[in-house]
């Protein structure tokens, strides 16, 4: 799967971690430790949810006159 972007590194004192986003939308956490080169799958977290449109108010419109019908 093809990295799109490196959202975010940080250090501590054994590892180097990397947060990068992939192709479909999902986010990987890897941890590099440089001594060994070896490198970790930290945390997954799932692409976000599409925003859904915001609603559109309702007009009224004119009542029908269905009863109306029916006593004729």
């Amino acid at each position: 799967m093809p990295v799109l972007a490196v959202l975010a590194r940080w250090n501590d004192a054994t590892h180097a971690f990397f947060e990068v986003m992939v192709d479909d939308g999902r986010r990987f956490v890897l941890s590099l430790q440089p001594g060994t080169r070896s490198w970790e799958l930290a945390a997954v977290f799932g692409a976000a949810a599409p925003k859904k449109p915001a609603a559109k108010p309702v007009t009224p419109s004119t009542p029908r006159k269905f009863f109306s019908l029916l006593t004729k």
